[in-house]
């Protein structure tokens, strides 16, 4: 028999459009549809106008959408798209956000409209510091490590390689030192709960995860003392990101996630990967008696 074929609208939006306009940036969209695990047709590229198609009434498709991607080829079989890596800046990327989004729809009449909804391939870290306990800590630099250099476009993505990692530029860094929240972006990179039933923070270290230390990201906090309260000195706090502080290690596209560093004095006598401070030293006067009732101070 002879399908019958109605239009079928495509329209493109933005997940979680409250950001910054930058991270809401729609380029070269594309929208491939498959059908029985076959290719049926391309949409695109378009810069996320509504787009409509002819397709068969009452057969269910699927489609795969991608915005801000270069893609020159698009696979045949909805296997191999399914098995599509992108590569990706590891630091916050300029020209807009790379973004997917896939899902079905069945074709019910002549008035059928997917709704695609983009979701940004990185994940936002909104970062502070609670300086209570040191007054006297002036943070240097922030810099995430060991981001993931390429995503999975539709499915759940962990890192097989990262390199370098977004930083704080230096009006970020005083805008820290002065309270406040500052951003930071890295590409998803799901590594798992990898320390089950772990409640110690202090365990979340490399050590504990061996074959998968090099490939989850963390973040990197330098800093130094002043002096103003006795200790002196320069020292870094290291902590892996994801869901919790003690287990989980995912870091999950198109997600905010709070992050607060909370130093304590009390910390730098614990010396580890996550507190390094070898360099740190206390100025304390000591005044000694020595002969002739002289006194010296040091």
């Amino acid at each position: 028999a002879v399908e019958t074929k109605v239009p079928v609208m495509f329209r493109t939006y933005v997940a979680y459009p409250d950001t910054k306009a930058g991270e809401n940036t729609v380029e070269n969209v594309v929208v491939s549809v498959y059908s029985d695990g076959a290719l049926v047709e391309n949409i695109g590229p378009g810069n996320g106008e509504d787009r409509e198609l002819e397709l068969a009434l009452g057969r269910t498709y699927t489609y795969y959408a991608s915005a801000n991607i270069a893609r020159d080829v698009i696979p045949e079989t909805e296997s191999g798209i399914k098995e599509e890596r992108t590569a990706v800046k590891t630091s916050e990327p300029s020209g807009g956000f790379p973004m997917t989004a896939y899902g079905s729809f069945t074709v019910s009449g002549e008035n059928t409209t997917v709704d695609i909804m983009l979701e940004r391939l990185y994940s936002k870290i909104r970062f502070s510091v609670d300086k209570t306990d040191v007054t006297d800590l002036e943070i240097q630099s922030v810099t995430i490590r060991q981001a993931a250099t390429s995503v999975a476009m539709f499915s759940e993505s962990k890192a097989v390689s990262t390199a370098g990692g977004d930083s704080a530029g230096q009006t970020e860094i005083t805008s820290l030192n002065s309270g406040a929240e500052i951003e930071l972006y890295l590409p998803e990179n799901c590594q798992g709960v990898l320390l089950p039933g772990n409640s110690d923070s202090w365990a979340k270290v490399p050590d504990n995860i061996p074959g998968k230390s090099g490939l989850c990201s963390y973040l990197e906090v330098s800093g130094e003392f002043s002096g103003e309260r006795e200790l002196k000195g320069k020292i870094t706090y290291r902590f892996y990101l994801g869901q919790d502080a003690t287990s989980d290690f995912n870091i999950i596209r198109n997600t905010e996630n709070s992050v607060t560093l909370i130093p304590s004095r009390e910390a730098i006598t614990r010396p580890s990967w996550q507190v390094d401070g070898g360099n740190v030293y206390a100025e304390v006067p000591v005044l000694m008696m020595g002969d002739g009732q002289v006194l010296y101070k040091t």
